[in-house]
């Protein structure tokens, strides 16, 4: 837990337990709480992949079918990401699996689940596009 961030670690403990049925799935499994170096730790499991803004070999369509399996059972869920950087989104062999869950949130407004969940999809692939053609053009941030 960062210091001051109390209600992001409380809620990224709810997110985990919300989406039970789908940790080892798309997002880590979650073994419990810990305390490291006298701060609360969540203990999860390792995800044996590559960070996606460390991934330029794919093509937008194959991320975007990636993206869109990893956020149905979110969306079923009725969980919105708010952190969407790159780095949160884990390619394995057959999909992607998405980490650091303390921002994520349940959208109040009907319908916005829909509408959020598919933006921050569209901004994961506009970053990724990004990415990919700095990477492309020989820069490497």
């Amino acid at each position: 837990m960062k210091p001051g961030w109390e209600d992001e670690f409380n809620n990224e403990k709810a997110m985990y337990m919300q989406m039970k049925a789908r940790q080892g799935d798309v997002i880590p499994i979650l073994y419990g709480k810990a305390k490291y170096e006298r701060a609360r730790a969540l203990l999860v499991s390792f995800i044996d992949g590559v960070r996606l803004s460390q991934v330029t070999n794919l093509t937008v369509e194959e991320v975007r079918r990636k993206i869109e399996d990893a956020f149905l059972p979110l969306k079923h869920y009725g969980v919105v990401l708010d952190d969407i950087k790159l780095d949160n989104f884990i390619l394995i062999d057959d999909g992607i699996v998405i980490i650091d869950l303390e921002q994520a949130y349940e959208p109040v407004v009907p319908g916005e689940i829909e509408y959020t969940a598919d933006s921050v999809m569209d901004t994961v692939l506009n970053y990724y596009k990004m990415n990919k053609k700095t990477v492309d053009m020989g820069y490497n941030w």
